[in-house]
């Protein structure tokens, strides 16, 4: 567990965590999520590929959600997996947080990928992350799929 400014906690995530993590993803939408990514979320949330965290408020409220993953063919890459941040807390600096704290988990990754939208892309690029390849309407509708990259 990580404490950050005294208020904000990063723990691993629980499955009693399930609900608010869905609930996490509802409030974004549909500004950045489309409705079938919900159910996409909720199973990878039941059968996770590798560590998941969420960062609560002092009162346990979730305010943020996200994981990690090792690629499968290759152990020196790695990826970011469902970042969420609940829509009313964004811009405060919580998803750079955690972001940060999830490239730090996987030691020995010397490479970390993303697919996220075009209207995230800015805020990974700011992390170091480089767009290698763009789906148009990838994720539905307006969102397009946006494969990002950082060595």
């Amino acid at each position: 567990m990580v404490v950050l400014s005294g208020t904000h906690v990063i723990r691993p995530y629980a499955v009693a965590d399930r609900e608010a993590c869905l609930g996490l993803l509802r409030s974004n939408m549909p500004e950045h999520f489309v409705p079938d990514e919900e159910r996409q979320f909720a199973e990878f949330l039941d059968a996770l590929p590798g560590p998941y965290f969420v960062m609560e408020d002092e009162r346990g409220a979730l305010l943020a959600c996200g994981g990690v993953a090792l690629e499968p063919d290759d152990p020196a890459a790695g990826a970011l997996c469902w970042g969420i941040v609940r829509n009313d807390q964004q811009g405060r600096g919580l998803g750079k947080a955690l972001t940060v704290y999830r490239l730090g988990a996987l030691p020995g990754v010397k490479r970390m990928r993303i697919n996220t939208s075009q209207k995230v892309r800015g805020f990974y690029e700011k992390l170091g992350f480089v767009a290698k390849k763009i789906t148009p309407d990838g994720f539905g509708p307006g969102l397009d799929d946006v494969l990002m990259e950082r060595a």
